[in-house]
């Protein structure tokens, strides 16, 4: 194996890329926690392995099939809407 020198750089490109680093951070951005509040916002759920499977099989039960993920989005939102529904009764 032959070893060789390292090609020498241009400085001119230096300078120039160091004026388009300083616009760059100078120009700033948005901040992801701000663009995050539009969609949708991943979770990590974990739960036992009784649970998982009865809600497969109650997935699998439905005649309209459905994603596992679907199913549990729908429990949640009926779980809000009971407990929101509690709350104004108060």
């Amino acid at each position: 194996m032959t070893i060789s020198r390292k090609p020498p750089t241009n400085k001119s490109s230096n300078k120039n890329d160091k004026v388009n680093i300083e616009e760059i951070i100078n120009r700033g951005g948005s901040v992801s926690a701000e663009k995050s509040k539009e969609g949708r916002k991943p979770i990590l759920l974990k739960l036992d392995y009784d649970t998982v499977d009865q809600i497969d099989h109650l997935v699998r039960s439905r005649k309209v099939k459905i994603k596992r993920q679907t199913w549990i989005e729908e429990a949640i939102i009926e779980k809000l809407s009971r407990n929101s529904e509690g709350i104004q009764s108060i």
